[in-house]
């Protein structure tokens, strides 16, 4: 029978360079709790176990999110603000949630991204804008120029 080795590290937040494997190879961050393999279509680095939301707050008219970062992503809108997307081919196929939280103030609203389809094709997404409140943008992304998305608002 063979044996798996794992190239492995605990320093934190270390996540290996794309000439620190092999395609095939794996590398544990036991520190971080995270796996990572050298996809070869594009030779980036993923991370497999990336459950840890990315916390992003919108402060500004335009908000990124950046794809290659997590899965799953919280949005605190403290201004209305234009949702730009990147990265979108580290998560082909994946699907997640990003969460929008509003502030204490409410009223906040977004814009979203135009790689983001909606169900009924509408280029506005009706939103639950009380203060405090939570809403849901569920999402698959389908190739690096399209990512569909589903809202549900209000969960109390």
């Amino acid at each position: 029978m063979a044996q798996l080795t794992l190239k492995r590290s605990n320093v934190l937040n270390k996540v290996p360079g794309s000439g620190d494997l092999a395609w095939g190879e794996l590398a544990l961050n036991y520190r971080d709790g995270k796996l990572y393999y050298k996809r070869e279509q594009d030779s980036t680095i993923v991370d497999l176990v990336n459950y840890k939301p990315s916390i992003i707050t919108a402060t500004t008219s335009t908000t990124n999110i950046d794809f290659s970062l997590a899965y799953n992503f919280h949005i605190t809108l403290q201004t209305n603000t234009q949702f730009t997307v990147s990265n979108l081919s580290a998560r082909l196929g994946s699907s997640g949630n990003i969460i929008l939280i509003q502030d204490n103030t409410g009223g906040r609203t977004f814009t979203k991204a135009t790689e983001m389809k909606t169900p009924i094709g509408g280029s506005s997404i009706d939103q639950w804008t009380s203060a405090n409140s939570l809403s849901v943008l569920s999402y698959y992304v389908v190739d690096a120029n399209t990512i569909i998305v589903n809202y549900i608002g209000n969960f109390a």
